[in-house]
C-alpha cells in the first residue's frame, strides 16, 4: 500500500507573504535609485547649461536660471534651489544646484535624516567670454 502525503493548503501563499515585504522593498528602491540617477543627471546638464548661459557677457541671473529651470525636464527645479557666483579675477561663473528628492520608499527615506529627502547637487564652472 502506497501512503498519500497529506495536502498543504495555503503553504505557498503563506511564503508568498513573508517575503512580499522584502521584495516591495527592493523592487521600490530600485525605483528610487533609478530616480536619484536622472535626478542626478539632469541636475548637472541644467548647473552646465546655465554657466554656458552665464558666459555670454550682459546674460542676468534671472537668464541663467530660467536656462536651468528649461533645461531640467521632469525635475521640478526652483529658483531657489540654484546659486549663482561670478569670479571677476580668474573670470569665472559657478552655478550650484541643490535639489532636494524625497524617495518614493518610506523605509529608505528615513536613512536620509530627519527631514527624509536627500539632496542632490551639482555644479558647473565656466571662464567667461
Amino acid at each position: 500500500m502506497t501512503r498519500k502525503p497529506k495536502i498543504q493548503l495555503g503553504q505557498g501563499l503563506v511564503e508568498f507573504a513573508l517575503i512580499l515585504p522584502f521584495l516591495l522593498l527592493v523592487v521600490l528602491g530600485t525605483f528610487d535609485m533609478g530616480r536619484a540617477v536622472y535626478t542626478k543627471t539632469v541636475i548637472s546638464n541644467a548647473a552646465r547649461e546655465g554657466a554656458r548661459v552665464g558666459i555670454i557677457p550682459g546674460k542676468s541671473d534671472a537668464e541663467i536660471r530660467t536656462a536651468a529651470i528649461n533645461m531640467a525636464v521632469g525635475v521640478p527645479l526652483q529658483t531657489s534651489h540654484i546659486t549663482i557666483s561670478r569670479n571677476a579675477a580668474s573670470e569665472t561663473i559657478t552655478v550650484n544646484i541643490a535639489f532636494p528628492l524625497t524617495p518614493m520608499t518610506p523605509l529608505i527615506g528615513q536613512y536620509f535624516g530627519p527631514s527624509g529627502t536627500l539632496t542632490v547637487r551639482s555644479s558647473a564652472t565656466m571662464k567667461t567670454e
